[in-house]
Protein backbone atom coordinates (compact mmCIF):
# COMPACT_ATOMS: atom_id res chain seq x y z
CA UNK A 1 0.00 0.00 0.00
CA UNK A 2 1.10 3.48 -0.33
CA UNK A 3 3.16 5.81 1.66
CA UNK A 4 1.92 8.89 2.33
CA UNK A 5 4.90 11.36 2.11
CA UNK A 6 5.54 9.88 -1.17
CA UNK A 7 2.75 11.93 -2.35
CA UNK A 8 5.24 14.69 -3.09
CA UNK A 9 6.49 12.50 -5.66
CA UNK A 10 3.57 11.61 -7.59
CA UNK A 11 1.88 15.22 -7.45
CA UNK A 12 5.83 16.76 -8.77
CA UNK A 13 5.20 14.60 -11.11
CA UNK A 14 1.65 15.12 -11.83
CA UNK A 15 2.64 19.01 -12.07
CA UNK A 16 5.79 18.65 -14.46
CA UNK A 17 3.78 16.80 -17.19
CA UNK A 18 1.69 19.28 -17.37
CA UNK A 19 4.01 22.21 -17.63
CA UNK A 20 5.38 19.40 -20.50
CA UNK A 21 2.01 19.50 -22.05
CA UNK A 22 2.51 23.62 -22.17
CA UNK A 23 0.23 25.16 -19.23
CA UNK A 24 2.85 27.62 -17.31
CA UNK A 25 0.23 27.31 -13.46
CA UNK A 26 -1.17 24.90 -11.90
CA UNK A 27 -3.70 24.68 -9.02
CA UNK A 28 -3.60 21.99 -7.03
CA UNK A 29 -6.61 20.68 -5.66
CA UNK A 30 -7.23 17.92 -3.13
CA UNK A 31 -10.53 16.46 -2.46
CA UNK A 32 -10.83 14.00 1.02
CA UNK A 33 -7.27 12.03 1.35
CA UNK A 34 -6.83 13.94 -1.28
CA UNK A 35 -6.66 17.14 0.43
CA UNK A 36 -4.29 15.78 2.85
CA UNK A 37 -1.83 14.83 0.04
CA UNK A 38 -2.65 18.64 -1.70
CA UNK A 39 -1.99 19.96 1.89
CA UNK A 40 1.13 18.40 2.56
CA UNK A 41 2.55 18.72 -0.82
CA UNK A 42 1.31 22.80 -0.31
CA UNK A 43 2.72 22.95 3.00
CA UNK A 44 6.11 21.46 2.52
CA UNK A 45 7.10 22.61 -0.74
CA UNK A 46 8.26 25.37 -2.41
CA UNK A 47 6.58 25.11 -5.86
CA UNK A 48 6.79 28.08 -7.73
CA UNK A 49 4.58 26.57 -10.24
CA UNK A 50 1.72 26.32 -8.23
CA UNK A 51 -0.62 29.36 -7.83
CA UNK A 52 -3.38 27.81 -5.61
CA UNK A 53 -4.17 25.64 -3.44
CA UNK A 54 -8.22 24.02 -2.90
CA UNK A 55 -9.06 21.59 0.07
CA UNK A 56 -11.79 20.19 -1.04
CA UNK A 57 -13.43 18.02 1.93
CA UNK A 58 -10.83 18.16 4.26
CA UNK A 59 -11.97 15.73 7.11
CA UNK A 60 -9.46 14.41 9.85
CA UNK A 61 -9.36 10.60 8.61
CA UNK A 62 -8.12 10.55 12.78
CA UNK A 63 -11.50 11.47 14.05
CA UNK A 64 -13.55 9.03 12.04
CA UNK A 65 -13.12 6.22 15.07
CA UNK A 66 -13.18 6.49 18.81
CA UNK A 67 -9.99 7.48 20.90
CA UNK A 68 -10.64 4.25 22.82
CA UNK A 69 -10.74 2.34 18.99
CA UNK A 70 -7.88 3.92 18.32
CA UNK A 71 -5.56 3.34 21.35
CA UNK A 72 -6.85 -0.55 21.59
CA UNK A 73 -5.74 -0.85 17.71
CA UNK A 74 -2.66 1.05 17.66
CA UNK A 75 -0.34 -1.85 19.82
CA UNK A 76 -1.61 -4.46 17.25
CA UNK A 77 -0.18 -2.73 14.67
CA UNK A 78 2.90 -1.91 15.56
CA UNK A 79 3.75 -5.49 16.75
CA UNK A 80 2.88 -6.61 13.41
CA UNK A 81 5.25 -4.14 12.02
CA UNK A 82 8.03 -5.19 14.52
CA UNK A 83 7.13 -9.05 13.41
CA UNK A 84 8.05 -7.82 9.90
CA UNK A 85 4.37 -7.87 8.97
CA UNK A 86 4.05 -4.12 8.21
CA UNK A 87 2.47 -4.83 4.74
CA UNK A 88 0.57 -7.90 5.31
CA UNK A 89 -2.94 -6.54 3.66
CA UNK A 90 -5.75 -6.62 6.96
CA UNK A 91 -9.21 -6.62 7.02
CA UNK A 92 -12.26 -5.31 9.14
CA UNK A 93 -10.61 -2.16 10.43
CA UNK A 94 -11.84 -0.29 7.79
CA UNK A 95 -14.43 0.13 4.75
CA UNK A 96 -11.23 -1.01 2.93
CA UNK A 97 -8.09 -3.39 3.37
CA UNK A 98 -4.92 -1.81 4.96
CA UNK A 99 -1.56 -2.34 6.01
CA UNK A 100 -0.51 -2.03 9.68
CA UNK A 101 1.92 0.84 8.18
CA UNK A 102 -0.92 2.44 6.36
CA UNK A 103 -3.37 2.57 9.80
CA UNK A 104 -0.68 4.30 11.76
CA UNK A 105 -0.53 6.98 9.04
CA UNK A 106 -4.25 7.35 8.40
CA UNK A 107 -5.20 7.19 12.73
CA UNK A 108 -2.05 7.78 14.70
CA UNK A 109 -2.15 11.36 16.27
CA UNK A 110 1.24 12.97 14.83
CA UNK A 111 1.85 11.27 11.46
CA UNK A 112 2.75 12.85 8.66
CA UNK A 113 -1.06 12.52 7.25
CA UNK A 114 -2.95 14.14 10.36
CA UNK A 115 -2.96 17.29 8.62
CA UNK A 116 -5.79 18.23 9.96
CA UNK A 117 -6.01 18.07 13.71
CA UNK A 118 -8.87 20.48 14.35
CA UNK A 119 -10.32 18.11 16.90
CA UNK A 120 -7.25 18.28 19.41
CA UNK A 121 -7.68 20.41 22.35
CA UNK A 122 -4.95 22.38 21.19
CA UNK A 123 -5.13 22.46 17.32
CA UNK A 124 -1.76 22.48 15.59
CA UNK A 125 -2.36 22.70 11.72
CA UNK A 126 1.04 22.89 11.29
CA UNK A 127 1.23 21.99 7.82
CA UNK A 128 -1.72 23.45 6.56
CA UNK A 129 -0.37 26.90 8.20
CA UNK A 130 2.72 26.59 5.90
CA UNK A 131 0.74 27.28 2.96
CA UNK A 132 1.38 30.72 1.54
CA UNK A 133 -0.34 30.34 -1.50
CA UNK A 134 -4.21 31.24 -2.32
CA UNK A 135 -5.96 29.27 -0.54
CA UNK A 136 -9.70 27.69 -0.27
CA UNK A 137 -11.05 25.65 1.57
CA UNK A 138 -14.34 23.87 0.78
CA UNK A 139 -16.20 21.49 2.86
CA UNK A 140 -19.99 20.05 2.70
CA UNK A 141 -22.46 21.55 5.08
CA UNK A 142 -23.89 17.79 5.76
CA UNK A 143 -20.50 16.13 5.33
CA UNK A 144 -21.25 12.55 6.58
CA UNK A 145 -18.08 12.20 7.48
CA UNK A 146 -17.30 14.91 10.16
CA UNK A 147 -17.64 14.39 13.84
CA UNK A 148 -18.65 17.96 14.53
CA UNK A 149 -20.87 20.52 13.01
CA UNK A 150 -18.60 21.83 9.79
CA UNK A 151 -18.86 25.38 10.95
CA UNK A 152 -16.87 24.56 13.60
CA UNK A 153 -14.02 22.59 12.04
CA UNK A 154 -14.06 25.17 9.19
CA UNK A 155 -13.46 27.99 12.41
CA UNK A 156 -9.55 26.05 12.82
CA UNK A 157 -8.89 26.09 9.07
CA UNK A 158 -9.80 30.25 9.45
CA UNK A 159 -7.71 30.67 12.53
CA UNK A 160 -5.12 28.14 11.38
CA UNK A 161 -4.59 29.91 7.60
CA UNK A 162 -1.31 32.13 6.95
CA UNK A 163 -2.42 32.82 3.23
CA UNK A 164 -3.03 36.44 2.28
CA UNK A 165 -5.59 35.36 -0.20
CA UNK A 166 -7.59 32.89 1.89
CA UNK A 167 -11.40 31.82 1.36
CA UNK A 168 -13.27 29.17 2.87
CA UNK A 169 -16.87 28.11 2.28
CA UNK A 170 -19.16 26.07 3.46
CA UNK A 171 -21.46 24.39 0.44
CA UNK A 172 -25.25 24.37 2.47
CA UNK A 173 -26.79 20.72 2.12
CA UNK A 174 -23.93 18.82 0.40
CA UNK A 175 -21.81 15.84 1.31
CA UNK A 176 -18.25 14.53 1.85
CA UNK A 177 -18.22 13.45 -1.85
CA UNK A 178 -20.87 16.68 -3.38
CA UNK A 179 -23.25 14.08 -5.20
CA UNK A 180 -25.66 16.25 -7.00
CA UNK A 181 -24.11 19.13 -6.53
CA UNK A 182 -20.99 18.28 -8.60
CA UNK A 183 -22.09 21.65 -10.66
CA UNK A 184 -22.15 23.68 -8.16
CA UNK A 185 -18.72 22.97 -7.03
CA UNK A 186 -17.23 23.21 -9.98
CA UNK A 187 -18.62 26.90 -10.29
CA UNK A 188 -17.46 27.63 -6.83
CA UNK A 189 -13.62 26.24 -7.56
CA UNK A 190 -13.81 27.79 -11.56
CA UNK A 191 -15.41 31.28 -10.19
CA UNK A 192 -12.53 31.02 -7.34
CA UNK A 193 -9.32 30.37 -9.66
CA UNK A 194 -10.69 33.44 -11.86
CA UNK A 195 -9.64 35.64 -8.50
CA UNK A 196 -6.38 34.88 -7.90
Amino acid sequence: QEVFEECVLDIDAGITFLMDQGYKNVVLMGRSTGANKACFYAGTVDDPRVVGVILNSAISDRLEKTPEEIAATIPVMKKKIEEGKADELLVGYSFFPMTPNRYLSLYEKGSKEDVFDYGDENPQMKIYSQIKKPLLVVLGEKDEHADRPVADIVKVFDAKTTSEKYKSVIVPGALHGFEKQEGELAELVCGWIKTI
